[in-house]
């Protein structure tokens, strides 16, 4: 068998060769012929007549000992097609995971997880289709949450699993092997309609040195062991990205959380601000946004009297108890030393001095114990700007709530927030 490529569009096709022994017999055959028949002493017109029909009838003998090659052969054009659109298909296969392989080099440390998965789902439709695939994660040692999904009605994924999940993940993680099921009864229990076209299923396990930490499924309409095994090798591929973009994120959160309370630190406080004040910008008067600046009263003094290690309980106390009394819409964090910041989105002065008035509250019923019988009641100092009467910029509102605070410390009054006179009035 020969490969002769077809020029029209690139794919070579696999053509039935013609014996060979074949044409040099007829060749060698038809010249002794002809030679013979021009010695004849007959008419030229009888030599014609007699070399075209014994060349028809060579010709009849080369065609059919042609097809007998090609039939014992077991080969037929038909045949020959499928196997090249195999064999396209497997160079598609390879090409996509080299793919995945460049894709692995330059994104693994650089994409959050739900950014990385689009990624991958992307790259694995080339390899191997599908109508949804979901990355479920391993959570509590052994149950799995459809953490990311991609596909039609994808976001429904994350709504629809109720409880313990026991589709095809789960026996791919239990068995620690890939699983090909051509029945999803299991997982149709679990997403319901979304599955209404699917008939078919495939997943891996994915894993980190030797434990299992999530498993990427694919639901489409028919899959193979081919398609099983292609996935293994994806799995293999995707793994360490997935658990790359893991570490990204997790390195994203430290940098801009406090290890002391675990609120959000400055650098958070400074890039919710600025896309808060974007927002306050565009509907102007219509979208009011206050900052508030809190720390604990003579907490220096409080940390001589009763140690550094206490003070720094007493802090980590005093952010649930300022947590608990915000909206959910409003944005906590920790500066430095004894300091909190927080960001009050659509918040007037109204609203901020009745969430000032709850700070306080929850501080004077709420104690801090010093030990089993000592108890300590911290009061707060504040300080507050509003955007557009206080400032425009992060740097101007800031210092102006830090300058309110600064002030009420120094006046020695009560803990109250401090707003401009003709507000007050």
């Amino acid at each position: 068998m020969k490969t002769k490529k077809d020029e029209t569009n690139g794919i070579s096709l696999r053509i039935p060769a013609v014996n060979y022994s074949i044409l040099a017999t007829s060749s060698v055959t038809s010249a002794a012929m002809a030679f013979v028949v021009a010695l004849l002493p007959v008419s030229m017109f009888a030599k014609i007549a007699f070399l075209g029909v014994f060349l028809g009838i060579l010709f009849c003998l080369i065609y059919a000992l042609y097809r007998n090659d090609v039939e014992a052969k077991g080969k037929n054009f038909e045949e020959v097609e499928d196997e090249s659109k195999a064999s396209l298909g497997r160079e598609a296969a390879v090409d996509g995971l080299e793919i995945l392989d460049e894709a692995g080099k330059f994104f693994s440390a650089s994409l959050r997880s739900d950014d990385m998965f689009r990624l991958i789902a992307s790259r694995i439709d080339g390899i191997i289709p599908h109508k949804h695939i979901v990355l479920f994660t391993v959570e509590d040692g052994e149950l799995l949450n459809p953490a990311h999904a991609a596909g039609e009605s994808s976001r429904e994924f994350t709504k629809l699993l109720t409880g313990k999940y026991h589709g095809i993940a789960g026996d791919a993680f239990q068995n620690d092997n890939p699983i090909l099921v051509k029945d999803i009864s299991k997982d149709r229990k679990s997403f319901g309609k979304i599955l209404t076209e699917c008939n078919a299923s495939v997943a891996v396990p994915l894993k980190q040195g030797m434990e299992i930490f999530g498993v990427l499924a694919l639901y489409g309409i028919d899959y193979s062991e081919n398609d099983k095994n292609l996935l293994k090798s994806v799995g293999e591929r995707v793994s360490p990205m997935i658990v790359s973009s893991f570490s990204f994120e997790q390195n994203i959160a430290n940098s801009m959380t406090d290890a002391l309370t675990k609120l959000p630190n400055e650098r958070a406080f400074y890039v919710v601000l600025e896309n808060q004040i974007a927002e306050a910008q565009r509907f102007q008067e219509g979208r009011p946004l206050t900052i508030l600046t809190i720390d604990i009263r003579d907490f220096a003094d409080f940390n001589r009297r009763f140690g550094h290690s206490t003070g720094d309980n007493l802090l980590a106390f005093a952010a649930g108890v300022i947590s608990g009394e915000l909206r959910k819409m409003d944005f906590l964090c920790r500066s430095m030393n004894d300091e909190f910041w927080v960001v009050l989105p659509t918040a007037s002065e109204k609203i901020t001095r009745k969430i000032v008035q709850r700070i306080e509250t929850a501080f004077a019923e709420k104690a801090f114990a010093l030990d089993q019988t000592d108890k300590f009641y911290a009061q707060m100092n504040f300080g507050s700007a509003t955007f557009l009467r206080d400032g425009e910029s992060t740097n101007h509102l800031l210092q102006k709530a830090l300058l309110r605070k600064r002030q009420t410390k120094s006046r020695d009054e009560s803990s109250v927030i401090m707003f401009p006179r003709e507000y007050v009035n």
